[in-house]
């Protein structure tokens, strides 16, 4: 019996030391997945979290790290940055980083998620012919999606006038034109080169439409042209669509926008099938799959435009002005 007594430390011992066996024997850690993006990325830090857990979910092991770059130059140098890391997958966060990514990493997956990719298609044409590693989800709600939307909040919506920037924004507006066709609606566009251009083309597309439609595009974004647009339809008494809550919080009619929260899981869900062995170029580009929208009551009221029941009740957020 004092014999077994005299053991029991020494086995206590043994049991320490099996379970640090795996560190000390060097097994393998679980795989990297590597967070790029700038400063600004952290006002995503829910959706990231959602990817995490999503990932984390199918893959206990993942490991998670952020690089934040700072300017230009840490932009140019980013490969050798991510290379540094050896992660299993990269994830860029926002259209510069995805961009510079794109241009210089070959050798490991990229998924882009936070990221507002206005064409896909073109997108999509782009990575199979120089950037087969690379895949994601665009936080841009598609036009046609968007459309659907506008024809529930506005009954009788025939014409949509919308202003944007030529060479930035023309492939949208040309999706956006054939998608709006065929949901019956004719989309009215008036190219705008600088601001100045704004109030001009306001009064034009405002003056022949049913309702505005805000663009993501340099000019129309513009924190004069987005309350212009929205005086002015109050005086004409037309609807303005935007594309963020803020938007319609701050007195735009309506905002039509993705769920980030959810598009930041649906981003997971991709690197999730490339860690158990998917490529990149074998899964689509995705658009956001759940979209939201908030809108204006007071405006609505404003402008003479009832809502229904069912489109209240579905709304993300109901606001009112202060």
């Amino acid at each position: 019996m004092l014999h077994c007594r005299r053991l029991r430390p020494l086995a206590w011992v043994l049991l320490g030391l099996l379970a640090l066996a795996p560190t000390a024997l060097g097994q393998e850690e679980g795989p990297l997945v590597l967070v790029v993006g700038t400063p600004l990325a952290d006002k995503f830090s829910g959706p990231l979290a959602r990817m995490e857990e999503a990932v984390r979910a199918g893959q206990p092991n993942a490991r998670f790290e952020s690089l934040r770059l700072q300017g230009t130059d840490d932009l140019a140098a980013v490969a050798a940055r991510i290379s540094e890391r050896r992660p299993a997958v990269v994830v860029t966060v926002g259209m510069a980083v995805t961009k510079a990514v794109m241009e210089q990493v070959r050798d490991v997956p990229v998924v882009f998620t936070m990221t507002i990719v206005l064409d896909l298609d073109a997108l999509d044409r782009e990575r199979r012919g120089s950037a087969p590693n690379v895949t994601g989800v665009s936080i841009a709600v598609p036009p046609r999606e968007q459309f659907r939307v506008m024809k529930e909040a506005i009954p009788g919506l025939k014409k949509l006038g919308t202003i944007y920037t030529p060479d930035r924004t023309d492939a949208l507006v040309e999706a956006a034109t054939r998608d709006a066709r065929a949901e019956g609606i004719e989309l009215m566009a008036r190219p705008v080169r600088e601001l100045t251009q704004v109030g001009e083309a306001l009064n034009a597309v405002l003056g022949e439409s049913d309702a505005y439609w805000v663009l993501p595009d340099p000019n129309a974004t513009q924190s004069s042209a987005l309350e212009e647009a929205r005086m002015r339809g109050l005086v004409l008494k037309k609807p303005t669509v935007g594309f963020d809550p803020e938007y319609s919080r701050r007195g735009g009619h309506l905002s039509i926008y993705c769920d980030r929260d959810d598009a930041g899981a649906q981003s997971g869900l991709v690197v999730l099938d490339i860690l158990r062995g998917k490529a990149p170029a074998d899964l689509p580009l995705q658009p956001a799959r759940r979209v939201l929208y908030s809108f204006n009551e007071d405006t609505a009221r404003q402008i003479g435009l009832a809502v229904s029941d069912p489109f209240r009740a579905n709304a993300e957020h109901v606001f009112r002005n202060q």
